[in-house]
């Protein structure tokens, strides 16, 4: 489980913005707009849990979107791995999310659990490549949007 957890910052790594559900609109009107147009064409629906990741002009992945509700807890950011695809991501905030040690710690576990898959009596299949995270902002002063103009 641990080979889900990078070094911190990792160069490359893309972010996961954070955006609480209350302030998802105003997140999305300075979005950019492929993100915009992206996010509008896959019916994304903002609610506590969701994840998108956000295209970039080639087609890859330049960002993810991850929306928290008010109840900060592990299992707040326990869907992103699934939902993402094998690579490294740091978690970033945007509109009305503020990390705290609070909900570093819960991002951590969040993503720990979100990878683990009990398979000790499976036969075990080949193992696709670790989605990992490689830190959090919560000790930053600055931020940084990803997606934003």
């Amino acid at each position: 489980m641990l080979d889900t957890i990078a070094d911190s910052r990792a160069p490359g790594a893309a972010p996961i913005v954070c955006v609480a559900a209350a302030a998802f609109a105003e997140w999305r009107a300075g979005a950019r707009p492929r993100a915009r147009r992206w996010l509008e064409s896959t019916g994304f629906a903002p609610k506590p849990g969701a994840v998108a990741p956000l295209p970039d002009a080639d087609g890859g992945v330049a960002a993810a979107l991850l929306v928290v509700g008010e109840d900060i807890d592990p299992w707040a950011f326990a869907e992103a791995p699934g939902r993402l695809g094998p690579g490294t991501y740091a978690f970033d905030a945007a509109a009305g999310f503020e990390w705290t040690e609070r909900a570093a710690t819960h991002a951590a576990l969040g993503w720990m659990l979100g990878n683990y898959r009990f398979d000790a009596y499976r036969t075990k299949p080949a193992r696709p490549a670790p989605v990992k995270i490689a830190g959090t902002p919560y000790s930053d002063s600055g931020r940084s949007d990803g997606e934003r103009k």
